[in-house]
């Protein structure tokens, strides 16, 4: 049966529901993945349409100077801005007068509070296309677009530096090894210094939570024989495991949100508004709807294989 559009009435509603002696009416008793992407975001508010974040490449290093020369200066540049242009996301009920009354067991007023879980679930879903959706622009700088996993991202000094690793690899101890490897030493800032962020969360799918756990949880080097320690463990990575994310096959390390660009804004959270059609059809409107925005300011604090 198709699912309605608008609007809902005795029609939608079996029989049954319209009389008495239903023993129970099963609705929705299961719970979303609702809440998994806070860790990974900046939340913030907005009273704008847009907000605009710039990314200031900072000073070089110290040049040796000459006995009575003058030394080298350094003035800075912003590297590139960052706008995020915040969307409306909405869903509506539309409910004729004779199905508000003939509902016997409350059903269309569980599909009112159904929009607040359908938002939720919007969300979760939405918040996970920059990490699923690898080809989408995360920043663009110079004239040129980048993903949040690059092999060669943008520095205002001319040259690269990578977030990814070189082949794209599955999850085991030996590629994660190379990815906090290359987290510490292969991450520069935009006149090539090396920046310190230490990765804090191990993110993957759900298949590969089970690995996961080994890796991280194994006082001896899992899946050897050899009597070696797993030195991965003294890391201290804190495993999330994201119900949304639609490839298995691909991971990432990232550091303490505050660390990171991944930002989400808030123009206006959920709300819902209860209006009538205006059309003397006696139909009720309940329209639930937010404006938001998120993205990736810069790359820094994330690094990945996919």
């Amino acid at each position: 049966m198709a699912i309605p559009s608008a609007p809902i009435s005795r029609g939608h509603l079996t029989d049954d529901l319209l009389e008495r002696g239903v023993r129970t009416v099963y609705f929705k008793s299961y719970e979303d993945a609702v809440g998994e992407y806070d860790f990974l975001y900046n939340f913030h508010t907005s009273e704008k349409r847009f907000e605009n974040d710039h990314v200031f490449a900072g000073l070089s290093v110290f040049q040796q100077k000459t006995e009575g020369q003058v030394p080298s200066f350094d003035a800075g540049a912003n590297a590139w801005r960052k706008q995020y242009e915040h969307l409306t996301w909405a869903l509506g009920l539309k409910i004729t007068r004779e199905a508000r009354e003939d509902d016997l067991y409350d059903v269309i007023m569980k599909l009112a509070k159904d929009l607040g879980g359908a938002a939720a679930y919007t969300q979760e879903v939405q918040a996970l296309k920059l990490f699923n959706d690898l080809t989408s622009v995360a920043y663009s700088a110079d004239g040129s677009d980048f993903n949040l996993l690059e092999t060669s991202h943008f520095r205002k000094d001319g040259g690269s530096w990578s977030n990814q690793l070189a082949s794209g690899a599955d999850l085991t101890i030996e590629s994660l090894e190379t990815l906090l490897t290359q987290a510490r030493t292969g991450t520069l800032d935009q006149r090539g210094r090396i920046v310190r962020i230490k990765p804090k969360y191990l993110v993957v799918g759900p298949s590969d939570e089970w690995i996961g756990k080994r890796i991280l949880n194994s006082i001896q080097r899992p899946f050897t024989a050899d009597n070696d320690i797993n030195p991965v463990k003294d890391v201290g990575l804190e495993l999330k495991v994201m119900t949304h994310m639609t490839d298995d096959g691909r991971w990432f390390l990232t550091a303490d949100k505050a660390k990171t660009g991944l930002n989400w804004f808030w123009r206006r959270q959920l709300s819902m508004e209860r209006d009538t059609e205006g059309t003397g059809s006696q139909n009720v409107v309940l329209v639930g709807s937010y404006r938001e925005s998120h993205g990736a300011s810069h790359p820094y604090g994330v690094w990945g294989s996919s």
